[in-house]
């Protein structure tokens, strides 16, 4: 595999200010709508229609990529179905920069059948994941997925998001000791 270029940071700036026009075009929505907390908002950001789009998928890629990058992570995991495009793009950019990471899908619950995981991908004792999520409001869906991973031997080394919807995700992952890293805060989406 031929290898690619980093950017540089002007591309990342010019990712930063086209996904900040991708979210608020075709992912956030105002008006009333209950989330999966059960909490009833007037904001919701489905950031699927970011990750399933070829342009604003590869500027999150690339500024992941940048957030994670000091954080000696082995591989990226997170939450089905919000990170699995993630997880898929991360892992073939790392490659192509030649620093191929691992993925891994946890299920919102172990499958009944076969190996009953809860965890699909290469996950081995002591693997350093870096959490992936498309929007983390409480932080409660995230947190579920990295204990599922810890539960498996890997160990949350980072979080990192598209969407910090400021609804106590950062007060929940400083509990539980894991650092927190978004690409927006829904303050700078709405700036």
């Amino acid at each position: 595999m031929t290898a690619i270029t980093l950017p540089d940071t002007d591309q990342l700036a010019a990712d930063r200010q086209d996904l900040h026009r991708a979210l608020n075009e075709f992912a956030v929505r105002r008006g009333r709508v209950v989330l999966a907390s059960g909490k009833v908002s007037d904001y919701y950001a489905n950031c699927k229609e970011i990750s399933l789009r070829g342009e604003p998928l590869l500027w999150t890629t690339r500024l992941f990529w940048e957030l994670i990058a000091d954080s000696a992570c082995e591989a990226v995991g997170g939450m089905t179905l919000g990170a699995d495009p993630l997880v898929g793009a991360l892992c073939l950019y790392s490659a192509q920069v030649g620093k191929p990471l691992k993925g891994l899908i946890v299920r919102k619950q172990a499958k009944g059948h076969g190996t009953q995981s809860q965890v699909e991908g290469p996950l081995t004792p002591g693997l350093k994941v870096a959490l992936i999520e498309d929007v983390t409001p409480t932080g409660g869906s995230s947190i579920k997925a990295g204990r599922a991973i810890e539960a498996a031997g890997g160990k949350i080394v980072i979080v990192v998001s598209i969407l910090n919807r400021q609804e106590g995700a950062d007060d929940a992952f400083a509990e539980v000791g894991w650092k927190f890293r978004p690409i927006f805060t829904r303050e700078e989406l709405d700036a």
